[in-house]
């Protein structure tokens, strides 16, 4: 019970941070909507690891115990995993980039594992509501990774251009 309650404190933070984003006619960038996302992400990611105690009943039928604990962690992980790549976009280019990357393929694959549960356990043409903005997500997150691959191809151009970057910082 206490684990919910934690959740449910972390609620108002994240209506703040959007209020905030909602209300500042200055963000023109599409960056708080991501930490947004990612942010909520980890919150299911784990409420799902901690506060659950059963699994979603639509990942119950297709994945074994061991393959839901992999997907409940990995969707914990991966979205915090690209949130500390964008914050050391600045200090560490390049490390930052892969972890970035890192992350959003690990929110792909949790966004794609939850289509194929969603097609193999609904009938379709019932009510699909939520699979259809996962789908929709699930998109988003391979346009996010093709961005990341990109950044990184012009990264490692950038860097052999200049002559190197073997210090680990660039």
């Amino acid at each position: 019970m206490q684990r919910v309650r934690l959740f449910v404190r972390l609620i108002p933070v994240y209506l703040k941070f959007a209020l905030d984003y909602t209300t500042n006619p200055e963000i023109k960038s599409v960056v708080p909507s991501l930490i947004l996302f990612y942010v909520l992400c980890i919150i299911d990611g784990w409420y799902n690891a901690f506060a659950v105690i059963a699994p979603t009943q639509v990942l119950q039928e297709p994945l074994t115990p061991g393959q839901y604990q992999l997907f409940v962690y990995v969707t914990l992980v991966a979205p915090a995993l690209t949130l500390v790549g964008m914050c050391l976009r600045g200090t560490w280019t390049y490390t930052g980039a892969v972890m970035q990357l890192a992350g959003n393929i690990g929110v792909a694959g949790v966004l794609w594992t939850f289509i194929v549960a969603i097609a193999n356990t609904q009938y379709w043409g019932q009510g699909n509501f939520a699979g259809t903005w996962v789908l929709a997500s699930a998109i988003g997150s391979i346009v996010f990774v093709i961005r990341d691959v990109r950044r990184l191809a012009d990264r490692g151009r950038w860097i052999d251009h200049k002559g190197g970057g073997g210090d680990g910082q660039d």
